[in-house]
């Protein structure tokens, strides 16, 4: 096949839906631009375009056309768009839809609202691109399957060039069950990426591995509405990237329905990482119906996961009692009560976590706003406000959170603020407050149930509460000086709070210093087992024992690096639980596949981390460097897979299908 038939040949077969004007084509192979060897017009939805085309080596040598053998290329653009060149083979679809669709008739170009009906289903397979052209929306009833893979994901998207947040509606799961599967998918453009809805009814698809990133709303949103009768939104969203949305990034809403008909809105959302969304990384609401005991419950499990760089809140919990429904008895009927556990919540533009509710008393109702949720192992640092607040509008409101094992650093106002009618039904024990403005404040006359915390640092560390609080006056099991309430006033002695390694040191006054009370967990923010030692540790973490030298981890080394320049490298030696081992001064060897890395041996790390630079001298495909450490063979620690290309190269996944001319 003569080079310029072979380029109209992918261009027909949809491996270019959008090109740039600057094209590279290879994996042993570069296609640049030029003069020569003809020209390839493939048919265009749009303007059309020539492109002209001659072929390289690697090492800059002209090289005929029909030396080059389809299953050698691959494919990719320099990142530049080119409005209005998109697929020949681009299948349109509207309407009810079922079946399979697979990649070789990808893309899939949405021209009318699609519909899977509930005796219905639908499976699209790895790599598939799904584009709505226009403001459509995918709705299921029946059974969507959607499993993509790392390597090949299934995206859905706009179809204008260039995409804008809210170009298509979304995707709508309509009271469908845990059948359904977006997995390793790509859901962006979109007004709210992902709609779980269970109207009178279940829902509960399975979101994972996914990015749900620049919507115009909310990048996911979990609804339970009840009207004649309860209804359930239980989806396990976990592993996804949620970030860039216009508004929250997961919004969870219960609204109650009738007499005695709840909306049970209660999400698992498990090691994801939400950030950088215009407002609340996770909110949840939880609003009464019209009838009495009709509750909205805004619940679930929060788990896990990574909540930074949010416009507002890290995760905001508002249980809403609505304005009619309970009387003359009052009743709760708008709840918030997740468990939120395990997760990290930094760098957001307010409070980590916000707690609050609101009931009603007017006019003879009785609707009372109910908050109670289980705070444990968390990590809240550097947030705009608090680390966590509380809040309820009137006696008839029940906030009553249980703050436990927290480690809560840096946060521009208080560590744990609790302010109007919350009282000693908040548990705040066994937690570090580190470095606020004020370690603990509270609503004047209403004190929390408060004990065994470590503070250190806060400009102030108790606001509002009786004097006995930090008034050393007696000691703690290890002997060291506390207040009456077993409160310590010492530097915590983290591994390395400068980056954020916030497990304790050995020498931690924190070790075995907590009180083993009724809310405290079992695990801590690592999954390990409490207590180690005689009492709960205070914190996040559980200590487990000297820090040891079991492997090293490398920062992501991005790809392509290029061949012959240097680059740098980070290693840091870790401890069996991941630690950073910050004794450790010693030397590794360093190895990779392409044979050709210098140096071959680091220089000595400080405080556990080399920063160096490296430079490999051969041009490969998936290369990967290992450290071993010199005094013993068997430490040693693995970087992620990555290219090294010439200059000018920029590589990309390889094409393996075999065309036949």
């Amino acid at each position: 096949m003569k080079g310029k038939a072979f380029l109209a040949a992918l261009l027909g077969l949809g491996l270019f839906s959008i090109l740039s004007t600057s094209l590279f084509c290879l994996s042993n192979r570069v296609l640049a631009q030029g003069p020569d060897e003809g020209s390839a017009q493939p048919t265009l939805m749009g303007p059309p375009i020539t492109l002209t085309v001659r072929l390289l080596g690697t090492e800059g040598e002209e090289v005929e056309p029909d030396a080059v053998q389809p299953d050698e290329v691959s494919c990719c653009t320099s990142g530049q768009r080119l409005p209005g060149l998109v697929s020949t083979l681009a299948t349109t679809v509207s309407g009810s839809i079922s079946g399979t669709w697979d990649v070789g008739h990808s893309p899939y170009v949405v021209t009318g609202n699609l519909t899977i009906a509930s005796s219905d289903a639908l499976t699209i397979q790895p790599g598939v691109e799904v584009r709505f052209a226009g403001a459509y929306r995918l709705t299921v009833y029946g059974d969507l399957v959607a499993n993509g893979t790392a390597t090949a994901p299934i995206t859905f998207t706009s179809h204008r060039v260039p995409p804008q947040p809210g170009d298509w509606y979304g995707i709508r799961f309509y009271n469908s069950g845990d059948d359904d599967r977006l997995t390793y998918v790509r859901v962006e453009f979109a007004q709210t990426g992902v709609d779980v809805y269970a109207g009178n009814g279940t829902a509960s698809p399975i979101i994972e591995y996914s990015v749900i990133a620049h919507n115009l709303y909310d990048g996911i949103s979990v609804s339970a509405d009840a009207g004649s009768r309860d209804a359930y939104a239980e989806p396990e969203i976990r592993n996804n990237t949620i970030a860039h949305n216009g508004d929250d990034g997961i919004y969870v809403y219960g609204d109650g329905g009738g007499d005695y008909n709840d909306g049970y809105a209660d999400p698992t959302i498990r090691d994801n990482a939400i950030s950088d969304n215009s407002d609340i990384g996770i909110y949840l609401y939880g609003r009464g119906g019209s009838g009495i005991w009709a509750d909205g419950e805004a619940d679930g499990y929060i788990v896990g996961n990574t909540i930074t760089g949010n416009g507002s809140y890290g995760i905001s919990g508002y249980g809403y009692g609505g304005s009619y429904g309970c009387s003359p008895i009052p009743c709760i009927s708008g709840s918030t009560s997740p468990d939120i556990a395990g997760n990290v919540i930094a760098d957001n533009g307010n409070t980590g976590i916000y707690i609050r509710a609101n009931g009603w008393g007017a006019g003879g109702y009785n609707n009372i706003g109910y908050a109670s949720p289980q705070v444990v192992n968390n990590v809240v640092v550097n947030n705009s406000g608090s680390g966590l607040h509380a809040s309820a509008s009137d006696s008839l409101d029940l906030v009553n959170p249980k703050v436990v094992n927290n480690t809560v650093v840096s946060n521009t106002l208080a560590g744990v603020c609790s302010t109007d009618e919350v009282a000693s039904s908040f548990v705040i024990y066994n937690n570090l407050i580190i470095s606020n403005a004020t370690g603990l404040s509270a609503y004047t006359g209403e004190t929390p149930n408060v004990g065994c915390n470590g503070l250190w640092g806060n400009a102030t560390d108790f606001s509002n509460y009786p004097s006995a609080y930090g008034a050393i006056t007696t000691t703690n099991a290890n002997g060291d000086p506390s207040d009456a309430y077993h409160n310590i006033f010492l530097d915590p002695h983290f591994v390395d709070a400068s980056t954020r390694d916030y497990h304790l040191h050995g020498d931690s006054p924190a070790i075995d210093a907590g009180c083993d009370q009724q809310y405290a967990p079992d695990e801590d923010m690592d999954g390990d087992s409490r207590p180690q030692g005689a009492h709960h540790d205070m914190g996040a973490d559980e200590y487990l024992g000297p820090v040891v030298l079991d492997h090293f981890s490398w920062a992501t080394v991005s790809s392509p690096q290029a061949v012959q320049a240097p680059f740098s490298v980070t290693i840091t030696a870790r401890d069996p639980w991941n630690r950073r081992v910050s004794t450790f001064s010693g030397t590794v060897r360093l190895a990779d596949t392409t044979g050709t890395i210098s140096p071959t041996t680091s220089g000595g790390f400080v405080g556990g981390v080399w920063n160096g630079r490296i430079t490999i001298r051969a041009v490969r495909r998936g290369v990967v460097i290992t450290a071993v450490d010199t005094a013993d063979a068997a430490i040693v620690g693995v970087s992620n897979a990555f290219d090294v290309a010439w200059p000018y190269e920029t590589f990309m996944p390889i094409v393996t299908k075999n065309y036949t001319p």
